[in-house]
């Protein structure tokens, strides 16, 4: 539920019959009952030190509509069953060659392919058949999963680029060790506005993520710091590749 406040003042003011920003009483994602009953208290609208600065007071109940979940839930599955189709086709392709022709970029076409029927979250249905914030945070993880493997993806194409041995611990570790940073960051902060959402009917994202300012002020210095990286690489890589001998030559 919304709550909309509207101003009034004197005649020359520029705020007049204007409405301010619009404040969430609360949110259910489960209804258990069929009636509710609320009190909400609005204390010092009566001031007599701050006469006809009131004008109204509007109460918006906004409810989701159960065909876009029904269209949600359709769009969702047709991604999914697009995804697993991809995945099963890729992996019976590249099932005529020995893994260790493949290249770089096969090997983790495979993995993202697979990360990516997760990213479609076949469990979302859920969300809908239970109370409970664990359908939604396994989404969110899911999301946020598929994401930064993506990420770690870019890293190791541009930096593989002009690096023909990769072994494992120089070459994959710090970049699994930055992208592991937003990855964490991302589940933690999503894993708690979907906890919190459920425990506390007036709980506020826009006014309780206060509390998690150092975090998300981390999360933001990674986020600089992973594409100052991936430009590095990127910029470095092409860089090379134009220094080798017959770059941009053809045969006829």
């Amino acid at each position: 539920m919304y709550l909309n406040i509207l101003n009034i003042s004197n005649d020359h003011s520029r705020t007049k019959d204007k409405a301010c920003n619009q404040l969430i009483l609360f949110h259910l994602n489960f209804l258990h009952e069929n009636t509710y009953q609320f009190e909400i208290k609005l204390n010092g609208i009566d001031d007599e030190q701050q006469p006809k600065k009131i004008k109204n007071v509007q109460f918006v109940l906004n409810t989701f509509n159960p065909k876009f979940a029904q269209f949600e839930l359709a769009f969702r599955f047709f991604f999914l069953i697009c995804a697993i189709a991809t995945t099963c086709l890729f992996t019976k392709s590249m099932r005529r060659f020995s893994i260790l022709d493949w290249s770089l970029e096969q090997r983790w076409m495979i993995f993202l392919l697979i990360f990516l029927v997760f990213y479609n979250d076949p469990f979302y249905p859920l969300t809908f058949l239970i109370n409970s914030s664990f359908p939604s945070i396994l989404d969110g993880v899911l999301q946020a999963t598929f994401l930064c493997t993506l990420l770690l993806f870019w890293l190791s194409v541009y930096h593989g680029i002009r690096q023909n041995v990769r072994r494992f611990i120089p070459f994959y570790i710090p970049k699994i060790i930055l992208v592991s940073f937003l990855w964490i960051f991302s589940v933690v902060l999503s894993s708690v506005r979907i906890g919190q959402e459920f425990r506390d009917p007036m709980y506020n994202m826009t006014i309780d993520i206060r509390q998690f300012t150092t975090f998300r002020i981390i999360f933001y210095i990674v986020g600089i710091v992973y594409i100052l990286y991936l430009l590095f690489l990127i910029i470095r890589a092409f860089g090379e590749l134009r220094n080798m001998p017959y770059f941009g030559m053809y045969c006829y």
